[in-house]
């Protein structure tokens, strides 16, 4: 193992800890927000020349539901209300949804999200940061065209199952310790990485 292998576990140690830690809190808005702070300090500690916003994206008459993570260039002109922000769709670069669990309603929910951006500005990636699967990890990875061959202990690509409404979402990496993956769109198509630590594909995503 080499020393960029070794920092990506530590970071990937630390997002696990810090997940963790957070649960001391009861009311779900505040873990929520700990998280949600934490993570975005820690991608702008690694990626710089970066904002990193919570609120809504407009264009025109059209507005996007309320958003997460907005990662924007640090030269974006927005406007401020309270600690949320307006953030014109040309500045925009990608958007994020930070979800404790990974599960299929979060990635329709995603899909729709995805739907309006795009309408906005079509070069805006949209994403999932999850730290734990809340599905059997056979019937998520389906959703993007996967399917798990038991004799060859493997899974094998078929992109003819995956749902056209699913390539709407741009990439989903999980932290989950007993199965972490990322799933990456392509060129409309998706690629499956289970190879440890998957947090080291997150930060070139987030570079593009």
């Amino acid at each position: 193992m080499n020393i960029v292998d070794e920092l990506n576990f530590y970071d990937e140690k630390m997002l696990r800890l810090q997940y963790e830690i957070s649960e001391c809190f009861t009311h779900q808005l505040t873990k929520g927000e700990v998280r949600e702070d934490f993570i975005k300090e820690y991608i702008k500690k690694k990626i710089k020349n970066i904002e990193i916003l919570k609120g809504l994206i407009i264009k025109d008459n059209n507005t996007s539901s309320q958003l997460d993570m907005i990662i924007c260039d640090d030269n974006v002109i927005y406007n401020q209300y309270g600690s949320h922000y307006l953030v014109e769709a040309e500045f925009c670069k990608q958007v994020i949804e930070v979800k404790s669990t990974l599960k299929n309603e979060y990635l329709k929910q995603l899909i729709d999200v995805a739907k309006n951006i795009k309408k906005m500005n079509a070069d805006i990636k949209t994403g999932m940061f999850a730290y734990s699967i809340g599905e059997n990890p056979k019937n998520m990875l389906k959703y993007f065209g996967y399917e798990y061959d038991i004799d060859l202990d493997m899974y094998y690509y078929n992109s003819e199952k995956i749902k056209n409404e699913y390539r709407y979402i741009d990439y989903v990496i999980c932290i989950d310790e007993n199965f972490e993956f990322v799933v990456i769109n392509e060129n409309r198509e998706f690629n499956l990485y289970i190879d440890k630590p998957i947090i080291k594909y997150l930060w070139p995503i987030l570079k593009k």
